[in-house]
């Protein structure tokens, strides 16, 4: 049998195609209470997860939404990051939550009489490869194999061609409870492939009721006092009353007490909500201008998803492709994922006369470090056909390395690694076997990308032809990246060689493309991040007790380390106080000496005044810089009012053998009497010096010299942060 499973933010869906015919199995209909009829709900299965009152038991699907105390919704939200969930006083794995919700599937299919051991899953079109992973792998641990992870705009065209075999270009928009994404695919020749996808991963029906939410309880009566079982009641009564407006001019709701109503016109309700849904118009428009295609050239516009039926997003998705979508009575929005997964099952297993084709939404890559810093390497570029293999030349980043650490990035190159649409997948250490010059040392990296979605690399070392790397990338952390040297462009590359021919080159703009006016242009890119890092306060964290209290470089090369898993993208500087060698350990000031030498350390010149720490801020300021610090400078609070935004101060403290990070407002200035003594006279007041720009300061701010390592009994000073030297010599 052929089963496909829309994994949804909101809701899941099930469906089966056999004889060429597809049906929805609505397996936990007999949960559903009589006040959610009518709008498909019995159809789905929402992906909640809670607990019973009385029994502490597990209850999922539509018992979970109803009728449990703690509840957890939106798990695939989670699955892109490393999250936990709480439920009651206990905390678990987002991807253990996505587990049980696939084996509550699994079981209530069998209670239909239906064994579901295979299915094609969907997955948002711009989901990451830590999402992708984590499905399948949620999905095998319940008992169900993934014979494929398809995108869902994808299984909602599959489900049109199911019923129209009609060929043409086709859009697919596809709101539903967590997730905005727009997909172009055409239909020829039984083959339905993608052209290009585009997506937004936390823009949905979840962020529509919190507006609803805050909008009706200041209308009613002492919702502030509300306990948590009277908001959960509250928040049951709004997402119903979001759905009645799909089809009501007005909806009324009473407080959870009984004590008060509120109004809400299908006006009011879509003034609150148009911003949303303008911006689920930015995916359409980049993925009609990837391929340079006029709006008029759509042969079927598609709309999927419980946000898709809000009577607004339809009117102004019309106009922005100049044609009436098709009608919500040939493809349900509800079960349209799900169907059309079905049928792809069917497909993959040759049982129709049409076959699927994939392309990949975010291109993948590795991280290098070039003239301008730490950038984003592409292998396979997104919008690649499915499956795909690509090929780059590197080299290590040291002369005489033993072993190379090597990035997986998946995301948009165009932006900086920083961007938070960027995310690094996975890390792998792979010994070379052989201590050589980097130049002797150049490698290959090929990324292979596979239909069902699954991702391996091979590591060439070309001096020997020797395989250093062959395997799946399938287990996603958060370890330290080590960086990596692109070649220069007079090397060649090894051209990006395809898994099947032919391979379609990455579609790109027309001279005759229309830009689609309607449409909102995207975000502005990223910078970088910048931190800058009071030196001197984070050694002395942890070591002001003992006999000889005094600062450890040694702690602070680990903070630095673990700082850069928090930031791995960042241009990190760090700050010394200039007598911050004398006060170090003897064994230790080598080490300070050689990172100091190196440029790895910032000191400011003899007789600044407010020595380390004015000029740090002068530093943070003139970059527009994050400071990394304890100190609550309250004498400079006055100079630099930025200081208690809440935005541009992060504290450190150590918890064992770890650090923690977070954002934090230092206390206010103390009182006139009980203020600093201010410096003498004779200091000057914190400058950058001439000799910056060329001892350093504007070279390291694009990371065109690489720094060294200093050996030290602890340990390596990690090369993945850079020190920029102010020389008080």
């Amino acid at each position: 049998m052929n089963f496909g499973i829309d994994f949804g933010t909101s809701n899941c869906a099930v469906a089966l195609w056999e004889d060429d015919t597809t049906r929805v199995i609505p397996f936990d209909s007999a949960n559903v209470d009589a006040d959610w009829y009518g709008f498909g709900s019995e159809l789905v299965f929402p992906s909640v997860y809670g607990t019973d009152a009385t029994s502490q038991q597990a209850m999922f699907g539509w018992n979970a939404k109803l009728r449990s105390v703690h509840q957890v919704e939106a798990v695939k939200r989670l699955l892109a990051g490393h999250q936990t969930v709480q439920i009651g006083p206990r905390s678990y794995p987002a991807s253990h939550v996505a587990t049980l919700l696939f084996r509550a599937i699994k079981s209530g299919m069998g209670t239909a009489g239906l064994d579901v051991a295979e299915a094609v899953v969907t997955v948002p079109a711009k989901s990451t490869g830590q999402a992708r992973y984590r499905t399948r792998e949620a999905a095998h641990r319940a008992g169900i194999k993934a014979l494929s992870l398809i995108n869902e705009p994808t299984a909602a065209a599959m489900a049109y061609v199911d019923r129209v075999r009609t060929e043409g270009t086709y859009l697919v928009y596809d709101w539903g409870g967590g997730t905005i994404d727009a997909t172009v695919l055409e239909y020829r020749d039984g083959v339905l492939e993608e052209r290009a996808a585009s997506g937004r991963a936390a823009l949905g029906g979840i962020d529509i009721d919190e507006i609803l939410r805050a909008r009706l309880a200041s209308r009613l009566r002492g919702s502030s006092d509300w306990a948590p079982h009277e908001r959960r009641a509250f928040a049951l009564d709004v997402e119903r009353a979001k759905i009645s407006l799909s089809v009501d001019e007005q909806v009324l709701l009473m407080s959870p007490r009984g004590d008060s109503t509120a109004t809400l016109d299908r006006a009011e309700f879509e003034d609150l909500v148009r911003p949303l849904v303008a911006q689920t118009l930015e995916p359409v428009r980049e993925v009609l201008e990837d391929l340079g295609l006029d709006p008029l050239g759509l042969d079927a516009v598609i709309m999927v998803g419980g946000s898709s039926r809000i009577p607004l997003a339809r009117r102004l998705l019309a106009e922005a492709c100049e044609q009436e979508p098709v009608d919500a009575l040939l493809i349900n929005p509800l079960t349209a994922v799900a169907e059309g997964a079905a049928f792809a099952a069917a497909a993959l297993r040759n049982q129709t006369d049409d076959l699927p084709s994939f392309v990949t939404a975010n291109a993948l890559g590795t991280r290098v470090q070039g003239e301008h810093g730490a950038t984003f390497s592409e292998i396979i570029p997104r919008n690649s056909p499915l499956p795909f293999r690509g090929t780059r030349l590197y080299k290590p980043k040291h002369e005489f390395m033993s072993k190379i650490r090597v990035d997986v990035w998946e995301g948009d190159p165009d932006r900086t690694l920083s961007d938070p649409f960027n995310q690094r997948l996975k890390q792998l250490e792979i010994p070379l076997g052989e201590r050589l010059p980097a130049e002797e040392a150049v490698f290959s990296m090929e990324f292979t990308y596979s239909n069902e979605g699954t991702v391996s690399l091979k590591v060439i070392l070309i001096r020997s032809d020797r395989v250093v790397f062959d395997g799946p990338i399938d287990i996603f952390e958060d370890d330290e990246s080590q960086e990596f040297v692109e070649l220069p462009h007079d090397v060649a590359e090894v051209p990006p060689r395809p898994a099947r021919a032919p391979v379609a080159p990455k579609p790109g703009p027309s001279a005759s493309r229309t830009l689609i006016s309607p449409l909102r242009k995207p975000a502005a890119r990223t910078s970088q991040v910048v931190l800058v890092v009071d030196g001197s306060n984070l050694a002395w964290e942890g070591n002001q007790g003992g006999a000889e209290p005094r600062p450890s470089v040694q702690t602070l090369f680990v903070a630095l380390d673990e700082l850069l898993e928090d930031f791995p993208a960042a241009d990190i500087k760090v700050v010394v106080d200039a007598n911050f060698r004398h006060l170090v350990s003897d064994d230790e000031r080598p080490a300070v000496d050689e990172a100091l030498r190196t440029n790895k350390l910032i000191q400011p010149p003899a007789g600044t005044q407010g020595a380390g720490d004015a000029l740090l801020l002068k530093l943070a300021d003139k970059v527009g810089a994050t400071v990394v610090s304890n100190d609550s400078y309250r004498e400079f609070q006055e100079e630099y009012p930025w200081l208690r935004s809440g935005d541009r101060l992060i504290g450190a403290r150590r918890s064992g053998a770890n650090w923690i990070f977070l954002k934090r407002t230092p206390p206010a200035p103390r009182s006139d009497s009980t203020k600093r003594a201010a410096p003498a006279a004779k200091t000057s007041p914190a400058a950058v010096p001439e000799t910056w720009k060329t001892s350093g300061w504007a070279a390291q701010t694009d990371f065109s010299k690489p720094s060294r390592k200093v050996g030290v009994t602890f340990g390596p000073v990690s090369d993945n942060y850079y020190m920029s030297p102010l020389d008080s010599k």
